[in-house]
């Protein structure tokens, strides 16, 4: 049982209840977001806390790195950053299956538009 798997037990998870076919060469082919000891040690990626996680059928993510991603509203490129992964999956445990769709700018703008209309 890998060290991981024991904190999901200890934390009353099931590490078990991955998809079939589940290893560490299917994370490693970029199947789960995972990070190696080195690039967690230098603060290239967080490690997470799946026990604090809603999988929603999902796998479970193992570690937090910045990801780039396209604004629905305008466009641009966005940083979706390792600590913004880890506050929406782990302390608000919003499902690992959503993820942002716009960048900051665009979500204030549509939360103003929102409060004027109420």
């Amino acid at each position: 049982m890998l060290a991981l798997d024991l904190e999901l037990v200890k934390h009353g998870a099931d590490p078990f209840k991955r998809e079939p076919g589940w290893s560490l060469e299917l994370a490693r082919q970029g199947h789960f977001q995972w990070a190696c000891k080195r690039c967690i040690q230098s603060s290239r990626a967080i490690k997470a806390r799946p026990w604090l996680q809603t999988w929603d059928g999902f796998d479970p993510i193992y570690a937090f790195a910045d990801q780039n991603l396209k604004c629905a509203g305008c466009d641009r490129d966005f940083s979706f950053t390792a600590g913004d992964q880890q506050f929406w999956y782990e302390e608000k445990a919003w499902s690992i299956s959503n993820y942002p769709k716009q960048c900051l700018s665009c979500r204030r703008k549509k939360r103003r538009r929102e409060k004027k209309t109420r």
